[in-house]
Formats: C-alpha cells, structure tokens, sequence
C-alpha cells in the first residue's frame, strides 16, 4: 500500500504512466470529427472534461482520500468519452438510453410484482 501511494503522488510518473492513454485518446478525439456531423460544442465540452480528467489525475487536491482522488478523474473522463460519442451523432443518444433504461426497468418490475 505504501508503494501505491507514493506512486500516485509522483506527477512524473503519473504522467509516464498515463502516456498511452493520452496518446489513445488524443487519437480519438482527432479522429472523431473525420467524416462525421458534428456538435461542435459537445465536442468541445467532452475535450475540456478530459483536460480535466487529466489535470486531476496528475494534480490530484490535496487531503481528498485516496479513491476519491483515483476515482474522479476517471468519472469525469467517461463523460467526456460519452458526450465526444454524443458530439459525432451516436446512433443512440445517452438520454435516449437513459429513458429507455428506467421504461424496462419499470417494465421488468411491474412483471415480477404481478
């Protein structure tokens, strides 16, 4: 446990580690907008929340516990890897599947309580 969390707060090796993942994503994001209609401000919104992501994960806050700095980044990140889909025109947008989500789920309830 104590290598972990010396780790984590090493920025250097922070970024050494993630460096792949950048490199994925930064060709996503590039590639996203190739022959795609395109939301410019949702595409815009889901870069600035992976800085974000990115920013945190290397400058974690400081006295936040240790899941809770792992943790928030990689959230944020997945949203912005929802909404850089959503910005290219998904074929399923993510409230469209929200709603369909909670209509089964009340579905499948009103089955089993019958």
């Amino acid at each position: 446990m104590e290598a972990m969390s010396r780790s984590c707060g090493s920025p250097r090796l922070t970024v050494r580690n993630l460096a792949p993942f950048v490199a994925a994503s930064v060709l996503a994001w590039i590639a996203v907008p190739v022959g795609s209609s395109m939301n410019w401000g949702l595409y815009a919104l889901a870069a600035l929340l992976a800085v974000l992501a990115g920013v945190l994960c290397v400058a974690p806050l400081r006295g936040t516990p240790m899941r809770v700095r792992e943790a928030v980044p990689s959230l944020i990140f997945l949203v912005g890897v929802a909404l850089l889909r959503d910005s290219a025109g998904a074929s399923t947008r993510l409230w469209e599947c929200w709603r369909c989500c909670r209509c089964s789920t009340r579905l499948y309830t009103a089955i089993v309580d019958s």
